[in-house]
C-alpha cells in the first residue's frame, strides 16, 4: 500500500503548538528557520480552502518545522493512499 503525507494533520499539529505558544504564524516560520512567505502560503491552503491554493513545503522545511514542534516521528503525519480524501 502507497503512503502519502497528510499535509492538514502537520497544519493542525502547527497550528496547535503555535497557539500554545502565543505566537503568529511568521514568528512560527522565523522561529523554525523557514521561509515566512512559503509557510503563508502552505497556512492558506487551509485557511482559506475556497481560494483553491495547494502549496506543499520542502522537506528542508518540513523537518525544520517538525523540529519545532519537538518531532522526529513522520510515522503519523502518513496515511494510506486510499484515504487521501482527508488530507486536503
Amino acid at each position: 500500500m502507497t503512503k502519502i503525507f497528510n499535509y492538514r494533520r502537520l497544519y493542525e499539529d502547527l497550528n496547535i503548538h503555535r497557539k500554545r505558544r502565543g505566537i503568529a504564524w511568521h514568528k512560527v516560520g522565523i522561529r523554525a528557520g523557514v521561509t515566512t512567505s512559503g509557510l503563508s502560503m502552505f497556512v492558506k491552503q487551509f485557511e482559506e480552502p475556497d481560494k483553491h491554493i495547494f502549496k506543499a513545503l520542502s522537506v528542508d522545511s518540513l523537518v525544520k518545522l517538525l523540529n519545532w514542534m519537538g518531532k522526529t516521528d513522520l510515522a503519523p503525519y502518513l496515511i494510506d493512499e486510499d484515504d487521501s480524501d482527508v488530507v486536503a
